[in-house]
């Protein structure tokens, strides 16, 4: 249950802001 909440809280992370992920995946 808690890897669930964690993945829902990823992809919410990601559609929030997608360009920030992008940079931190880059650096």
């Amino acid at each position: 249950m808690v890897f669930m909440a964690q993945i829902k809280k990823v992809l919410s992370d990601s559609d929030a802001s997608s360009s920030s992920a992008d940079e931190k995946i880059s650096e």
